[in-house]
């Protein structure tokens, strides 16, 4: 018999909890999904998951809202046991949601807002600007996600390239759309982002591992043959050209590799072009999915199973969750992924770990 633990997924229309009871072959023998009862007419579309220390849980939606779960792992878990409750509204697009030295970030489209309940009432009556700096055109694919605390208490976000059409009313923006296809840093006191890291083309994930180092997830496309798994540091780059625009910048860590050479394989790629990185860990298309997304390195001492510091990869397409073993050779992470459930009822995008050990997922349709 293996300890129980178990899988919590927030979907659009439905939550799901998944659990594990048996040791068998099976993934439904290993872990149960059950699906939680979401308030009529709410349209959760969870893009942030965040567990607080008192045990309840903070979600992020895509429209702009912060919900706080007062019992997630109520069961049967009904509207009335879980407890759903509007914290915060009114924002943009939230792609990321973190608790910090006990405060709510979310990342919106153009800013990282800090969320405070200052009377106590239970809903958020302080909306702070903790980070911006990076640009918004109006094209529709200027996704911005996070954020992420390093060890020194640096914030770390990810940013879309800028695809699709432009607003003309952007002005400079529209001309040259900054820090697009790049992670950026706020460092800790300061609310202006800068460059990090380039080479990005859409790059959902991002999150540490058990050590405190900044990973990120990619979308495979142009310059990207598959979904990767990138460690961040400063001055990197990760390939994908239309970053490189900003590296011309004096305030640049990324040092420009000059023109990219077309029709060439990564492992050329890696001879061939100054400073490029390449990904800790590549997911083989189609067979672990098509679209990786939000990830968290499992810290759960056994809770969850016998995963423990091994990363958590929410996988869009096929509507699951993929495993990532890591480790550092030569100064360098490589590892291997390994699916871990799929076909739930929609993509996934974001997830954690509740306090039992259970994995809190967030899905969208």
């Amino acid at each position: 018999m293996v300890s129980r633990a178990s899988l919590v997924l927030c979907v659009c229309s439905v939550l799901l909890l998944l659990m594990q009871e048996a040791a068998c072959a099976q993934q439904d023998e290993f872990y149960r999904t059950v699906t939680y009862e979401l308030p009529q007419g709410l349209n959760l579309e969870a893009s942030g998951v965040a567990p607080l220390p008192d045990g309840r849980l903070a979600v992020a939606i895509r429209k702009g809202e912060v919900w706080i779960l007062e019992h997630p792992l109520a069961e049967p878990p009904t509207v009335e046991a879980v407890g759903f409750k509007l914290f915060a509204s009114g924002m943009h697009e939230l792609l990321g949601l973190a608790f910090h030295e006990g405060d709510l970030y979310v990342t919106q489209r153009s800013e990282v807002t800090r969320l405070r309940d200052t009377d106590g009432d239970g809903v958020a009556d302080e909306y702070r600007c903790v980070s911006h700096g990076w640009g918004v055109s109006g094209a529709y694919h200027e996704y911005a996600y996070g954020p992420v605390f390093d060890r020194e208490g640096n914030m770390h976000n990810t940013l879309n390239c800028s695809m699709g059409k432009k607003w003309a009313g952007a002005g400079d923006e529209a001309k040259e759309t900054l820090w697009r296809g790049w992670s950026v840093i706020t460092p800790k006191g300061s609310t202006t982002a800068t460059g990090f890291s380039a080479g990005f083309r859409s790059p959902i994930g991002i999150g540490l591992n058990a050590e405190g180092d900044i990973f990120a997830t990619d979308q495979q496309g142009n310059y990207m043959p598959t979904n990767p798994l990138m460690h961040v540091r400063k001055g990197a780059f990760f390939g994908h050209g239309e970053a490189l625009e900003d590296a011309k910048r004096d305030d640049s860590p990324v040092k420009h590799p000059g023109k990219l050479p077309d029709g060439i394989t990564v492992a050329e790629a890696m001879k061939r072009i100054p400073g490029y990185c390449p990904p800790a860990v590549w997911f083989p298309y189609v067979k672990m999915g098509q679209s990786t997304t939000g990830m968290r390195c499992d810290l759960t001492g056994g809770k969850f199973g016998p995963f423990e510091k091994q990363m958590f990869v929410g996988e869009f397409v096929i509507s699951g969750v993929n495993r990532v073993f890591l480790e550092k050779v030569g100064g360098e992470y490589q590892g291997a992924c390994f699916p871990f459930v799929k076909d739930l009822q929609c993509a996934v995008l974001t997830l954690d770990f509740l306090s039992d050990g259970s994995m809190v997922v967030g899905q969208s349709n």
